[in-house]
């Protein structure tokens, strides 16, 4: 397995601050990037991007083409983009 990260675009003007609701060996919620103050981005273990973001929908209530959707406004752009495989060397 592979840990990923699913990151959100302050779409709006504001973030959401989502919960795991999984099973805790599996994925989790954190910030990612070190201006954001809170928890805004989720973390998942998985063997392939697919998959994370399947769990990250599941688990967490992200989404993907909230553009397409209706939910997120054109001018900032989708709200979460999909799965990375999160490099520590970055961090």
């Amino acid at each position: 397995m592979k840990k990923f990260i699913i990151t959100q675009n302050n779409s709006g003007g504001g973030w959401d601050l989502p919960e795991w609701a999984g099973p805790s060996e599996l994925g989790g919620v954190c910030a990612y990037y070190d201006y954001q103050e809170k928890p805004v981005d989720v973390w998942v273990m998985a063997e392939s991007e697919k998959e994370a973001n399947r769990l990250a929908e599941q688990y967490a209530g992200v989404y993907f083409d909230g553009i397409r959707k209706g939910i997120d406004c054109e001018c900032c752009g989708d709200r979460w983009y999909g799965a990375e495989e999160w490099d520590e060397e970055e961090r």
